[in-house]
């Protein structure tokens, strides 16, 4: 059983070695643990965001993003950026709020701070078509 300071290394762990058989690697934020990966030429004219773990006791996100790259034939053409756990204290704790108790899928809107500023740092400079 994976105890709550193992859960998020675990998945994270799990998201490596998948992104290795796609010869794929994980970046990350200089603040807040968030891992990302982009796939794609930066130029593509097309670009998908996949945003998962906002909601740390909400893992179905997270393992969707795990299966989706396992599985994914990648078109040539789309930018492709994954972040697959945005709130990695709620997900080691099973909790829908941060570590400050908050939730924040409804600080979203206000100042952007945390994860959230982390996460707006890494899409705010690119206009994607999807973004689920």
């Amino acid at each position: 059983m994976l105890t709550a300071t193992s859960k998020y290394t675990e998945y994270i762990s799990q998201f490596r070695e998948i992104l290795r058989s796609h010869d794929l690697r994980m970046l990350k934020t200089d603040s807040d643990n968030l891992y990302y990966v982009h796939k794609g030429p930066k130029d593509a004219l097309k670009s998908v965001c996949f945003i998962a773990g906002i909601h740390g006791d909400e893992t179905s996100g997270p393992q969707a993003i795990l299966r989706f790259i396992k599985r994914a034939e990648f078109a040539q053409d789309i930018f492709y950026t994954f972040i697959p756990v945005v709130n990695p204290w709620g997900f080691n704790h099973g909790k829908r709020y941060n570590a400050k108790r908050l939730d924040l899928n409804r600080q979203w809107c206000d100042e952007l701070f945390g994860e959230n500023k982390a996460l707006w740092s890494l899409i705010k400079d690119r206009q994607y078509n999807i973004v689920h």
